[in-house]
């Protein structure tokens, strides 16, 4: 409690740095799984989409820190790296989810859609999209919880996150430092969980 009390200015920068090193690799990812996710779901990507479900289903058995290693031979220290690595592996669950989520419509609302008059555009945006939202929006929350976790290793390649806290505690055995950035690391998790639980409640009523 004392070093939360003593260090709470250096507390607040390290948490901010961490909550914008989490949003700066996970925004992006959003648009680009979900791009990716809806072009492999399309008629004429059926196949390729079927393989990619299966080698992102492989991806994400993979831990973050791998990607993160692999990024920093090319890229060395700095941002760029952590945001790189963690928009990289972000992207997985999201187009996961994406691609599994609008394959599992049944394919008869698909055909009322076209017997309607519907175009592909306008299934995809009236049919499609809305019905496989709560699976995206499942990837999303996955992928915001995994970066705020990883996000803690970007200390050790020169990103000044809660990471730090933890790496001086671990360094010079101080219970409290291990303690105080273990514990904001889980709220910030678990207020972005709870966050995507809420809208997914609020928006989706099916």
């Amino acid at each position: 409690m004392n070093y939360l009390i003593n260090n709470y200015y250096e507390i607040l920068i390290l948490t901010k740095n961490h909550i914008l090193v989490t949003f700066l690799s996970t925004i992006p990812a959003i648009f680009i799984g979900i791009f990716i996710g809806v072009l492999f779901s399309r008629k004429n990507f059926l196949k390729i989409g079927e393989i990619m479900l299966n080698v992102f289903g492989i991806l994400q058995s993979i831990p973050s820190i791998a990607f993160i290693a692999l990024i920093f031979t090319y890229t060395g220290i700095g941002l760029k790296t952590v945001v790189i690595s963690l928009l990289l592996y972000s992207i997985v669950p999201i187009t996961y989810n994406t691609i599994s989520s609008i394959k599992i419509i049944p394919k008869e609302i698909i055909e009322a859609g076209k017997g309607m008059g519907l175009t592909n555009f306008q299934i995809l945006r009236k049919i499609e999209v809305p019905l496989s939202f709560k699976g995206i929006i499942s990837g999303i929350r996955t992928s915001f919880t995994i970066n705020i976790a990883t996000a803690t290793v970007a200390t050790v390649i020169g990103v000044d996150t809660l990471g730090k806290i933890i790496l001086i505690g671990l360094r010079v055995r101080k219970l409290d430092m291990l303690w105080v950035g273990g514990v904001i690391i889980a709220i910030l998790a678990i207020f972005f969980d709870l966050l995507f639980e809420y809208l997914e409640n609020k928006f989706i009523k099916w």
